[in-house]
């Protein structure tokens, strides 16, 4: 049956946005005048973009999906600057600051911050939070919109197993998370604070105790994900060592096997498989564990703290995520600029040279954009190369309802005339 709704109504309500809910998948529509003319002309420049100052990390996570390519790699503070006022002149709205490598590690991020900001962009911080210095917080809570701490575990044993580290490193970045809402506090910011935690079969005991903590710090909100890794050679180990016995007792012993292997931080590169982690074996039978404490988790909700995870790729540990698009357009939108100034459509396709789609050292940002080198780069996408599904997915699926009027049922016309009508939070964040 149709959706009917009456416009008048809709549109005479009153709509307040919920400054939770940080993962719409109408953002998009915040920008109408950039969708236009992509949807018009099949050019338009970014409104997000991700920029990887540094390939060195801090961190030892065995399972990290950057793993392929974290070297030494850096942008300098003058390279920046000059990529970040490039950015600004073709009205770029928003850098996040991420990885690739771990941003602290760069020796200017406080200045590269504070630039941004002085430039009249948002900008926003993922890292690991155990360099976060005082001028750091200080440069992020009064220049920021969002800042996230990948904590991944509920104390220091699954730390170590998740990140490498040992036990005071752990309660290193619990009290730098502490220190971050003490600094909101004391600048009068608005600055939003959150927390990961990445859920497997290897780690969901953890889950609720890692929401629990990350409310009693104060964050706003913490941000469940799926594991996904890129490591076919120990996956297919791990299965084929399963494959005769994937009764309850064995998924104990795959477990202790992916808590126990040694993974190189030198590896061959992404193979364009994206694999999900850990093995089918492993997974079914924690699914439902998953999915449970996924919802005990949410009870921790109130006012001020909220939990999220990603819906659709959730169901990717029940079945295979069907994709409604053909194509994808968000690389229209949001781009990635990595520790050696080249340029890639999305952070899954970084440093994957066939998407290269150039080289800022040789070029500026603007001729990039508008070259046959980036078409050519971006008409290869190949699905298979991608998670399934990606991060971006759900703007993917409304950009090919506008571009085809083909859109899955999870879009919902009242939802777009809300999206239209009030602005999304953080909407220069896709």
């Amino acid at each position: 049956m149709a959706e009917h709704i009456d416009l008048q109504t809709e549109l005479n309500q009153k709509i307040s946005v919920s400054s939770h809910n940080l993962q719409s998948k109408y953002k998009l529509l915040n920008h109408l005048d950039r969708v236009l003319e992509w949807e018009k002309n099949g050019l338009t420049y970014p409104i997000l973009v991700n920029f990887t100052l540094t390939n060195s990390c801090s961190h030892r996570c065995p399972l990290c999906t950057s793993r392929d390519f974290l070297d030494k790699r850096t942008v300098s503070f003058e390279e920046a600057k000059d990529i970040i006022l490039q950015l600004k002149e073709v009205g770029v709205k928003a850098i996040g600051l991420g990885g690739g490598g771990d941003p602290t590690c760069h020796p200017h991020l406080k200045e590269v911050i504070e630039f941004i900001g002085q430039n009249g962009m948002e900008v926003s911080l993922t890292t690991n939070g155990q360099l976060l210095t005082d001028g750091i917080i200080e440069a992020v809570v009064k220049n920021g919109t969002w800042i996230r701490v990948s904590l991944d575990a509920d104390g220091p044993q699954l730390f170590k197993r998740m990140h490498g580290m040992e036990e005071e490193v752990f309660h290193l970045v619990v009290g730098n998370i502490a220190k971050l809402v003490e600094a909101r506090k004391f600048f009068t910011s608005d600055v939003v604070i959150g927390v990961t935690y990445l859920i497997g079969a290897h780690t969901v005991e953890g889950v609720y105790n890692a929401a629990a903590l990350a409310k009693k710090l104060g964050v706003d909100y913490i941000r469940i994900r799926p594991f996904f890794t890129w490591d076919d050679a120990k996956k297919e180990k791990v299965e084929k060592e399963n494959v005769e016995n994937p009764e309850a007792e064995n998924v104990e012993k795959a477990n202790a096997q992916i808590v126990q292997m040694n993974i190189p931080a030198s590896i061959s590169k992404r193979d364009g498989i994206q694999r999900v982690f850990p093995p089918k074996s492993v997974r079914e039978p924690k699914s439902e564990e998953i999915l449970r404490e996924l919802q005990r988790c949410k009870e921790l909700e109130d006012e001020r703290f909220s939990v999220s995870y990603p819906v659709d790729r959730f169901q990717t540990i029940r079945g295979e995520n069907q994709r409604v698009h053909k194509m994808c357009y968000v690389h229209h939108f949001t781009t990635v600029i990595s520790a050696d100034a080249k340029l890639y459509p999305c952070c899954m396709l970084e440093d994957n040279a066939k998407y290269c789609l150039g080289n800022l050292k040789e070029k500026s940002f603007k001729e990039i954009w508008h070259s046959d080198e980036r078409k050519q780069a971006y008409s290869k996408i190949n699905f298979k190369d991608c998670p399934n599904p990606c991060m971006l997915e759900k703007h993917n699926e409304l950009l090919w309802a506008i571009k085809h009027g083909e859109s899955s049922e999870e879009i919902s016309l009242k939802e777009v005339l809300y999206a239209v009508k009030v602005p999304q939070a953080h909407a220069n964040f896709l």
